[in-house]
């Protein structure tokens, strides 16, 4: 397979829920796809301000999968144009949304340091903004290790070893 295949692979087996629905089995023959990738494709240099990354899957139960208790939502990495060094990961779960603010910095091709803001949570018209700049150190911030990148598909690990797999919007 070429890397084309390898990332249409890994996009149809993902399913539409982030991989949160998929089996053990299914979980590890789309972390194989993701190893392959990994083995034969590269880390290109990309430009992240102004652009808008879907969720296509994870490793990871925590909030910034997707779900929140029974519930699994659509999960968007945005990175403002305008606000140079931030991104807001966006989780839309249809009448309830969530948005955590963070700030980032890439110290090295393969690296990128978050440290998180403040969640602003809507349901409905009600609004209201959680800050958690100020939490325990292991849940403020952490950083993101890429091992796969180019201009429509990303692939990182975060310090909790959980993958992530995101494609260009």
């Amino acid at each position: 397979m070429d890397l084309k295949q390898f990332k249409q692979q890994i996009i149809q087996q993902s399913g539409d829920k982030n991989g949160l629905d998929r089996s053990s089995a299914q979980a590890q023959q789309i972390s194989e796809l993701i190893n392959e990738l990994e083995t034969k494709g590269q880390l290109e240099d990309i430009k992240l301000t102004g652009t808008q990354w879907r969720l296509v899957y994870t490793s990871s139960t925590a909030s910034s999968s997707g779900k929140i208790g029974p519930f699994i939502g659509r999960v968007f990495q945005v990175f403002p144009q305008d606000q140079l060094g931030q991104y807001i990961n966006k989780v839309d779960f249809g009448l309830v949304k969530a948005d955590l603010l963070a700030n980032y910095k890439q110290p090295a091709r393969d690296r990128i340091d978050v440290a998180f803001e403040y969640i602003h949570w809507q349901l409905g018209p009600l609004q209201f903004k959680q800050d958690i700049s100020q939490g325990r150190p292991d849940t403020s911030g952490g950083f993101w290790k890429l091992s796969y990148t180019d201009e429509d598909f990303r692939v990182l690990y975060t310090n909790r070893g959980n993958v992530f797999v995101l494609v260009r919007e």
